[in-house]
């Protein structure tokens, strides 16, 4: 019964050559040189000097094939980009302001949170933008440590009256007053 069974060959896979694009030179731009590095398929990379920004970017034979443009590029966008950046489009989506209005906003309140007074830099993240909640009026721009205590506050004048009486009138402060 062994002697019927036929063996198959495995077919061979042909890696790429890393010469085949040497010679690239189109709408990406002109390939400098064949890296010895492969990219995590084990496509060999290629140095191509970008036509858009003139910096060197990694392409692989496939990118270049396809006219792939390198995301590292400063000039690429995306097939759907609006011409916005992301950060734009959801503040006007959210809260409807631009991203214009927002920078000078921050600028108005000294790049500061507007409750506690910490700057930017030091919280280490873009503030928040804080608005009512019915209206969806735009208050000004809060650390998310202010925002999320104003959130729990309940949003209200009188929520954040009870917390600033609790505060300087601890009930405990008057039970040992009137004892």
């Amino acid at each position: 019964m062994q002697d019927d069974m036929k063996t198959v060959d495995k077919p061979k896979i042909v890696k790429p050559n890393r010469h085949l694009y040497l010679d690239y030179n189109g709408v990406l731009g002109r390939v400098i040189s064949a890296s010895d590095d492969r990219d995590v398929c084990g496509s060999v990379v290629y140095s191509v000097e970008c036509a858009s920004c003139g910096e060197v970017h990694g392409r692989t034979a496939r990118q270049l094939k396809g006219n792939v443009r390198s995301t590292d590029c400063e000039h690429y966008r995306s097939w759907n980009w609006s011409g916005l950046h992301a950060r734009d489009v959801a503040l006007r989506r959210q809260y409807g302001i631009t991203l214009q209005e927002y920078n000078e906003l921050s600028a108005f309140q000294g790049h500061a949170c507007a409750m506690c007074g910490i700057d930017e830099e030091s919280n280490g993240k873009k503030f928040t933008v804080d608005h009512d909640h019915t209206t969806n009026e735009v208050r000004g721009l809060l650390c998310s440590r202010c925002n999320s205590a104003l959130g729990i506050l309940g949003d209200t004048l009188q929520d954040a009256a009870n917390a600033y009486y609790y505060l300087k009138n601890t009930p405990y402060n008057e039970y040992k007053e009137n004892t």
